[in-house]
This record gives C-alpha cells, structure tokens and sequence, in this order.
C-alpha cells in the first residue's frame, strides 16, 4: 500500500544542499521509513520571479501543497532543511494531528521559563523585570504589526516544522504567499502571517517543542561563555550579544562547544539549526545512529 504522507523539504544552493546530504539525509530517510511516509527533497526553487528572489526561500514552502505530488497524500509534514533528526528519541511526528488542524510548535515551546528573560536580555538587549513574559508578548505583537496583522494572538507557531494536509491548506498558504504587502526584509520571513492564520482561525495542533528545538537560543541561555568569544567569531557565526564572553583557545572551544551541542541534542527530536550551520561538524556522526546514545561509556 501507497504511504499517505510525505516529509518534504527544500534545500536549494551549494551550502544547505551539502548540509542536508551530510547531516539530514543519514537520518531523515531511516525516520521516514519508520513512521511510514515517503521522502522528498526539492532542490530547485518553486518560484524563480524577482518577488521571489528578493524574499527568502523559507516562503517557498508555502507553495508545497500545489505540487503535482501533494494531491497523492493525506498529510505532509514540512521539515526545515536545516533540522537533524534524533533517530534514537523522535516518535511520529503527526501523532493523532487531525488532518484539518496544521501541527506545529509554539515558537520557544522548548525554552524553560527561567530562561525567557534570559534570552531577552541576551539576544534581543531587552532586559525582562521579572518573568519576562510581557516582553516577549509586546515583542511577538511587534512582529505581527510589522505585517500590519490587527489584533493578534500573543503567541507563535514556529513554521520550521508543520504537518499539513493539501486537502484544507492549501489555499491559506498560497493566499499567504500571494499576499503583496507582507514584508520581505525581516528576519520573521512567513512566519507572522502564516501563525496569524493558523492561531485566529482556530486551526492549531500543538506539537511538543521538542519537535522544533533550536539550539541557538538554547546555547545563549546555557552556554554563555561560547558566546561571542574570538572562536565562535571566526567560526563565522553572527553575535547578537557583544561583550558577553572572552576569547577562548580554538581547541578548547571546539570541545566546549561540541560537549554543548550533544547535550542539546539528546533533549530534542528535532534538532534545528537555524543560524548556526556551521557548527553542525561538532556532532559526532554515531549520533545518527538508531540505537539510545551511551551517555556514560566504559
């Protein structure tokens, strides 16, 4: 029998094509043959205009479920082309998701409270007064607004993972694609509009955050000292922060930052590398392996 849902993705260019083949793919397909859904990477771009080439591809995947293929599948669940799958502890990602409702994660879903003023103060330089919560708030709305989006929910969905259905969604993505005066220059790219929808019309499935777990907030809240150091500069990486950690020997911060990531990577399924492709190389390859990871080895 057919299988009834897919796992697409798009990497396009040199960079993301690589990351995937090296990174994704080891773990993807075996994923994909476990939870029974066929596998399928997009390499060229489904919009070549010059609207598209001013936007970032991440708005490509709201054209997906027009794709000739789409039509054959009851669900499809996007993946980021820059998300390394945990074999060892990721279950089926569409659970009991209704096919009319889009799964997706809260976007910090994965973050403790502590760490939400945390991360305020040292990425965003907005120091919290206490839980943080009103600022993330304010800043959430700031984003909806830049969209000129009224009345918005006070939350997110983070769009780098979603489990949708061609059959219902459709026609909201490709109306959100088309629509001409969302913004092209921030950094929130089709993330905005796509959760106003989903959260206002009441379409949501919540996801565990473990599902979209990205690691540079995490690595701000819990790794201070790796941040902004002369290595994590010249490993190519932006700081948002300046001033937060000295330099450290390139030796020691490449064993510092590999004990990080392989930490964080155990507490995810899906492991999102948003902003910090380069530090991929730092995860040891048997972390694709499908047995349980051996945290204390003889």
């Amino acid at each position: 029998m057919a299988n009834r849902r897919a796992i697409v993705t798009l990497a396009t260019g040199d960079e993301y094509e690589h990351f995937w083949e090296t990174y994704c793919e080891p773990n993807w397909v075996p994923y994909a043959d476990r939870i029974g859904c066929d596998l399928i990477r997009l390499s060229e771009p489904l919009d070549t205009s010059e609207r598209a080439r001013g936007r970032s591809p991440s708005w490509q995947k709201c054209l997906i479920l027009g794709l000739d293929f789409a039509s054959r599948y009851e669900q499809i669940i996007w993946i980021d082309s820059d998300i390394i799958i945990n074999l060892a502890a990721a279950p089926d990602i569409v659970g009991d998701c209704p096919r009319e409702r889009v799964g997706a994660v809260f976007t910090g879903a994965h973050i403790a409270d502590w760490a939400v003023p945390v991360i305020l103060d040292r990425v965003l330089r907005q120091p919290a007064q206490t839980s943080g919560v009103a600022e993330l708030v304010e800043a959430t709305r700031r984003n909806y607004a830049a969209y000129g989006l009224s009345n918005p929910p006070d939350v997110m969905v983070q769009c780098g993972t979603l489990v949708l259905s061609p059959a219902h969604h459709r026609e909201m993505l490709e109306r959100i694609y088309e629509t001409p005066h969302y913004p092209s220059n921030t950094r929130q790219y089709e993330q905005p509009p796509l959760s106003y929808e989903v959260l206002t019309k009441d379409m949501h499935y919540p996801l565990d955050g473990r599902f979209n777990y990205t690691f540079f907030e995490q690595l701000y809240a819990h790794y201070p000292f790796l941040v902004d150091s002369a290595s994590f500069r010249r490993l190519g990486e932006i700081c948002a922060s300046p001033g937060m950690a000295g330099p450290l020997p390139m030796a020691a911060y490449q064993q510092l930052l590999q004990h990080a990531m392989v930490s964080e990577f155990y507490n995810s399924y899906f492991f999102h590398l948003a902003g910090a492709l380069k530090m991929a190389p730092y995860l040891p390859s048997s972390l694709f392996k499908m047995a349980p990871p051996d945290l204390y080895p003889a």
